[in-house]
């Protein structure tokens, strides 16, 4: 097998490489670069609240914005947080860092979204927020969730760090929950290294933000030099969200003709939702052996995919509450195969090629 086929454009890719030299090199004219705060700073912070809506709180990753949101709900000891079963593990661990207890409830069949109804039978009266991630290119819906959250006083988390640049209803993702959260991590489609924000517009809550992340000396800030490359990227987002959407749309398409995964699902012809792909998902119609087999056989051949999380369906009862089987969440977590956005980079004909040797791999690998 051809090894090119599979492998992506080095990161960041055409055409969403960003000229990032100019913004560093004003911080070494202006000898600003090692300030706390600052020009870089003001401006993405100025950049964010355009392209969201939002205020903005800038810290070291998404993990710790996600922590500060909960502090912000001041959640603590004895309260609950719901999240589904399929998820981000460090979500729970933020859960478990601010001593509330979470409750794990199940996906929708066949996808990587929450469960509403399961969402109402988690609530109690110790419930005080509920953490909803839009995972593998499918978006949540935030409408419904807020809905049933606002009748019960219940915090909505909005966790966006895979979805930077999508849409809802004509609304960035991140802004659509009581409190959002991006993530500038290494890999992300908005990437500084490292950093993350909370993203808000309620005063009371922003401020208990802002008072939980200084711990005496602002140790989760973020810097001067991570603000000034994030910039230039945030200014080219709208056009590489809907260059990996097409994109996306033609790998899926072609993955289609195989019967071997279910591909996520977005309706291109959807006016009220503009989706973004950190890592476009699919289910794999076989068990987790299958899966891996897929997955080990590509990575050979230069592909960057690899495995959902694992899920909580399996966590000890002392670390959560959980609602039902969790069979769904289970399945995600021994299905779930996820291309890399780098794949979305390259030509609609090389995404084609790409799609027709997965399909021949995967056929290999039954």
């Amino acid at each position: 097998m051809n090894l090119y086929p599979l492998k992506p454009p080095s990161a960041p890719g055409h055409p969403f490489e960003p000229n990032i030299a100019p913004y560093l090199q004003q911080l070494v004219d202006d000898r600003s670069w090692a300030h706390y705060t600052g020009s870089a700073l003001d401006q993405l912070t100025a950049e964010i609240h355009s392209f969201t809506g939002c205020d903005s709180l800038l810290c070291s990753s998404g993990s710790v914005a996600v922590e500060l949101a909960l502090r912000a709900c001041k959640i603590q000891t004895g309260d609950e947080v719901i999240l589904a079963g399929y998820d981000y593990p460090g979500n729970f661990r933020c859960i478990e860092a601010v001593n509330a207890l979470a409750v794990v409830v199940d996906l929708a069949p066949q996808s990587w979204s929450i469960d509403l109804n399961a969402i109402q039978e988690a609530i109690t009266p110790q419930t005080k927020a509920i953490i909803v991630s839009h995972l593998h290119g499918e978006i949540q819906d935030f409408i419904a969730i807020k809905s049933i959250a606002e009748k019960q006083g219940i915090v909505v988390i909005e966790d966006a760090c895979q979805v930077m640049g999508g849409k809802q209803a004509g609304a960035a993702l991140g802004s659509l929950g009581h409190i959002g959260i991006w993530s500038f991590g290494g890999s992300k489609l908005l990437t500084a290294g490292r950093g993350g924000a909370v993203l808000c517009n309620d005063a009371a809550l922003m401020q208990r933000a802002r008072v939980a992340s200084q711990r005496g000396n602002d140790a989760v800030a973020l810097s001067q030099l991570q603000a000034a490359v994030l910039i230039p990227q945030l200014k080219l987002l709208s056009e590489a969200t809907a260059r990996r959407w097409q994109h996306a749309c033609c790998l899926i398409d072609v993955l289609q003709q195989g019967d071997w995964c279910k591909p996520v699902h977005i309706d291109p012809s959807c006016e009220n939702i503009v989706p973004a792909f950190y890592k476009l998902g699919v289910m794999v119609r076989g068990d987790s052996e299958v899966r891996d087999r897929i997955i080990s056989a590509a990575n050979s051949r230069g592909a960057e995919v690899g495995p959902g999380f694992r899920g909580f369906a399996s966590r000890s009862n002392q670390r959560c509450r959980r609602i039902g089987e969790l069979n769904h969440s289970r399945e995600a977590g021994q299905r779930t195969l996820l291309f890399h956005h780098r794949h979305l980079t390259a030509s609609l004909d090389e995404i084609q090629r790409v799609g027709e040797q997965f399909n021949k791999l995967a056929s290999e690998s039954a």
